[in-house]
This record gives structure tokens, C-alpha cells and sequence, in this order.
């Protein structure tokens, strides 16, 4: 670690949303965001790689997949080791 800070265990752990969007959408393969959005017909707001905009349109999307294609909110990745 690059400072004397210990990461929570439980920030070792977190739900992808793009592995979730393969798993309950027909989307062929992995798109970016602004696809993602525009598949479960979100307009995405804000500027793209814009940290905040980026993190509201994650938000966004999780919730449109958790209504709209009955997507379980699950860990699907953490950290190793």
C-alpha cells in the first residue's frame, strides 16, 4: 500500500456492472457505456470519462437492469490475494 491506510475488507468486493449487462441483456458482446445506456434506452447525460457523469450513468443503468431485465445485484469481482 501506498499509505499506511487499511482498505475495508469489504471494498474487496464488487458487482461489474458490464459481466451483469452480459448476463441479462442479448447484447452480442461487451459495449461501452454510452452503448450499454443506449441498449436499455437510457440517454446518457454528461460528458463520457467525466468521473461524475460516468459514475450518475453506472447508476443510472444498474437500476434500469435491476427493472427492466429482473437483474440480481451480485459480487462479481474482488480483489485477489
Amino acid at each position: 500500500a501506498l499509505s499506511n491506510v487499511t482498505m475495508p475488507s469489504y471494498l474487496h468486493y464488487w458487482a461489474d456492472v458490464r459481466t451483469l449487462f452480459e448476463e441479462y441483456t442479448s447484447y452480442p458482446q461487451t459495449p461501452g457505456l454510452l452503448k450499454m445506456c443506449q441498449a436499455v434506452r437510457l440517454e446518457a447525460q454528461g460528458r463520457a470519462h467525466s468521473g461524475l457523469d460516468d459514475s450518475l450513468n453506472i447508476a443510472r443503468l444498474t437500476l434500469a437492469l435491476i427493472q427492466d431485465f429482473d437483474t440480481v445485484l451480485r459480487t462479481t469481482s474482488c480483489i485477489k490475494g
